[in-house]
Formats: structure tokens, C-alpha cells, sequence
């Protein structure tokens, strides 16, 4: 099976797609000190997918930082990154705590996707 079937058929939710233009952060991994730039893929009510320029391997805890209209910081952990076909990597998040927050955030982009 390919790793994208795969991912899909391990999806436990809906997910809400996201244009990765509209929103942009910053993920700082633990044992780094430095913040990486990251665009959300897509949200759903468990954890979050995102695209970032550097590797983070999976079951590494991060802190994502949404900045304004969202202004929420989230505990996650990595479950699993892949290499991107454009470049870069795509990382599977699942929070590790505050989950209201992530609730809040896919309710906010399902919504802006209703007609």
C-alpha cells in the first residue's frame, strides 16, 4: 500500500483542507533552539498536517505557534514525516494536550468551507 493510501486509511476523522497560503507558523522542535516556518496542510478534530522545509522525525514533541486571527500555540507530537515530491516534508501532528484549541481551529477552517 503507498504511503499516501496508507495515510488516508489510517485517517480516523474528516479532515478540513486548508490552502497552505492561508495559514502560516512557526514550529519549534524540542532540543532545538531555533523556529521553523511551516504552512498547515490540513486540520481535523485529532491532530493537524503541515509542510516544513526541514526533517523533524516522528514521536519528536513540537510547540506550533499560529499567529493572528488564530493566535493559539499547540503541544503536538510528530507521527510520522514524509518527504515531499516539491521539497520539503510533510509532518502527521497529533496534539498532546489543550485539544479544545485544535476543535476550535478545524471548526473555524470546515466552516469557511460551507457554501
Amino acid at each position: 500500500m503507498s504511503a499516501s493510501k496508507k495515510s488516508t486509511a489510517n485517517r480516523d476523522s474528516i479532515r478540513a483542507q486548508v490552502v497552505p497560503s492561508e495559514v502560516r507558523g512557526l514550529l519549534m522542535v524540542e532540543g532545538l533552539d531555533q523556529r521553523l516556518p511551516f504552512l498547515i496542510w490540513d486540520v481535523s478534530e485529532h491532530g493537524l498536517g503541515i509542510w516544513c522545509s526541514t526533517k523533524v522525525d516522528a514521536l519528536t514533541n513540537v510547540k506550533i505557534t499560529v499567529p493572528k486571527p488564530f493566535g493559539i500555540t499547540l503541544d503536538c507530537r510528530v507521527k510520522w514525516c514524509e518527504e515531499h515530491a516539491n521539497g520539503g516534508f510533510r509532518l502527521g501532528l497529533k496534539l498532546n494536550k489543550d485539544h479544545e484549541k485544535l476543535i476550535e481551529l478545524y471548526k473555524q477552517f470546515s466552516s469557511d468551507k460551507k457554501p
